[in-house]
């Protein structure tokens, strides 16, 4: 289910260097669960927010520096449902 109040573009800057800020705003209280995946389905990163409060901008930041891939699945997920968003790296495009 995708979540009514979930802002469109969560995921910035994009495309993203080493780091990508995931910003969120709910209008209740629960936990936040983020994963990144790569395009494989393979977990890369998690981060859990079992702290925020209604109404509150949530921004966290996720260091991808290490990875190697370009492409990755951001998963939102919190007490009433869960969003998936796309995000391009930009530091792959830069290496060659």
């Amino acid at each position: 289910a995708l979540m009514p109040n979930a802002p469109s573009s969560p995921a910035y800057p994009v495309p993203f260097e080493n780091e990508v800020n995931i910003s969120y705003k709910f209008e209740y209280e629960t936990d936040v669960n983020i994963n990144v995946y790569d395009t494989k389905g393979a977990l890369i990163r998690t981060v859990d927010n079992t702290s925020y409060i209604k109404g509150t901008v949530g921004p966290t930041k996720i260091d991808l520096s290490r990875t190697d891939n370009q492409m990755y699945f951001v998963r939102l997920t919190t007490s009433k449902g869960t969003l998936v968003k796309k995000i391009i790296s930009s530091s792959n495009l830069s290496r060659e």
